[in-house]
């Protein structure tokens, strides 16, 4: 059976690549096998020594997709504002066309 705390790292580093891929779809189901297993290892008796770099990595990587979520919410955003401003402008050309 692989490590657990190697595991943990391996899923994480698979969940940036999905988010630098844009793939985020694909986050939720392995984000909730990496949160379970996170889970299952905090509730062991794992010394601090043997979880300091992982955990540190682990932060590192969150950070990463944290940003990468931010930066494609903007992006989402930006279309949404975009689209509306379109369909305001359609609104007022249908209405001033149609004499309303």
């Amino acid at each position: 059976m692989k490590n657990p705390v190697t595991s943990l790292l391996t899923m994480s580093e698979q969940l940036l690549e999905m988010a630098r891929e844009g793939r985020w779809q694909d986050l939720a189901p392995l984000m909730e096998k990496r949160d379970a297993l996170l889970n299952r290892l905090a509730a062991t008796n794992a010394t601090p020594e043997v979880m300091r770099q992982p955990l540190a990595r682990l932060q590192v990587i969150n950070a990463e997709i944290t940003q990468l979520a931010e930066q494609e919410k903007q992006g989402a955003l930006k279309g949404l504002k975009l689209l509306n401003s379109g369909n305001k402008m359609q609104h007022a050309y249908h209405s001033a066309r149609h004499g309303r």
